[in-house]
């Protein structure tokens, strides 16, 4: 059985560039919101990217493997603090 984010994924590879009501209803993911919250997920993970399109709604893109896997393996701007630098 595959997910919703594999199946995202899946129709994005297809068709790149879906809002997440063209997602939806698609996929015959219900309701939509579900879509929304997998989408910002997989965002957030490195294997989405989320952009304002052409009629101002967000679209979705995959990125590719390489550049997801950059994206997680980066390590935390906390890491990136010189020792003199303070925290708040």
């Amino acid at each position: 059985m595959t997910t919703h984010a594999e199946r995202i994924i899946e129709y994005l590879e297809r068709l790149p560039g879906r809002d997440d009501d063209e997602i939806s209803r698609a996929l015959g993911i219900s309701p939509r919101q579900t879509v929304n919250i997998t989408c910002r997920a997989l965002e957030q993970a490195g294997r989405l990217s989320r952009q304002k399109g052409p009629q101002g709604k967000i679209v979705n893109y995959v990125r590719s493997p390489a550049v997801a896997l950059d994206v997680l393996l980066l390590p935390s701007r906390s890491y990136l603090r010189l020792p003199s630098e303070k925290t708040t």
